[in-house]
């Protein structure tokens, strides 16, 4: 099983989070908060005061029980700085005055590596950091295993050595591994080079409701926009009307048929260009692709 930990103490007496996460690195463990006022020496204990104390279920307990000695977590702190670590501990629980004053009174003995930006982290794992919950698990053999070779030095070396059975890269590998930028980047790209649209930059905003980007075709100058979805996360055509036409892409949600003002893209497509244009990639892309091939 594979794990996510959101860093987000409360610590008190002027630390702060940039503590937190040094502590935890420079000290082998990860921590997390809602400390109790009984004694407790195990997880069950833990747990019993844990729900008196707060009331609910709160995300220490869980993490009392998981994860396990062997498996791996990541995290990331306030500058997007990824983490990831192996564990190796059961839990236990700190009274230190140093750990209630950073607010990891819940401990395990971890192992820490630095990975450093999104550049070198798969999609399917930046996804996961979106739900506001502090800590979940990840439901993916292929992004624990490359979790498993990316913490045992496997950057310099050949993911598929690892045991993970991957006869060739193909678009569902290629999709997980890739994150929502380089969703739209490919989408972006392959409407320019295939259909003959060109992008109209000031439209590529973040807080664009529905869609991501507006284009102009080139020969009739009639506008169009896109919608790219990564994950499960269905379309739908509401977006007729703001433009001539509509093009829309989800990796893995379910989308309407196509009309004649709406074109649902395909995986197939998308990914048949990536690998024919690999000079237009971005080189976060190309990455990835060099790193799954």
């Amino acid at each position: 099983m594979l794990w996510r930990l959101h860093i987000r103490p409360a610590p008190k007496n002027g630390k702060n989070h940039d503590d937190v996460v040094n502590y935890c690195i420079e000290n082998h463990v990860a921590g997390i908060g809602w400390p109790v006022s009984a004694n407790v020496t195990n997880a069950s204990e833990y747990e019993q005061a844990a729900r008196a104390e707060y009331g609910v279920r709160v995300a220490s307990i869980p993490f009392a029980y998981d994860p396990f000695p062997g498996q791996y977590i990541w995290a990331r702190d306030r500058n997007g700085k990824y983490y990831l670590g192996c564990i190796k501990s059961d839990w236990f629980y700190s009274n230190d005055p140093l750990h209630i004053e950073l607010d990891i009174p819940n401990q395990r003995k971890c192992e820490w590596i630095k990975i450093g930006s999104e550049e070198n982290v798969p999609g399917k794992i930046i996804a996961c950091f979106r739900p506001a919950k502090t800590f979940q698990a990840i439901h993916d053999p292929l992004m624990e295993s490359f979790s498993k070779w990316a913490f045992t030095g496997g950057a310099d070396g050949h993911f598929l050595g690892t045991g993970l059975a991957i006869e060739s890269v193909n678009k569902t590998t290629f999709f997980r591994f890739i994150g929502a930028d380089d969703c739209e980047d490919v989408v972006g790209l392959y409407l320019q080079k295939i259909k003959g649209y060109c992008l109209i930059p000031s439209s590529c905003k973040q807080t664009t409701i529905g869609y991501e980007f507006i284009l102009k075709h080139s020969l009739t100058s009639k506008t169009s926009i896109a919608q790219v979805k990564q994950g499960k996360v269905g379309l739908d055509d509401r977006l007729r009307g703001i433009a001539d036409h509509v093009f829309l892409f989800s990796t893995d949600g379910v989308v309407q048929a196509d009309s004649d003002d709406l074109t649902v893209l395909s995986a197939d497509d998308l990914f048949d260009f990536v690998c024919q244009h690999r000079n237009l990639l971005p080189a976060r892309i190309n990455y990835w692709l060099h790193f799954l091939s």
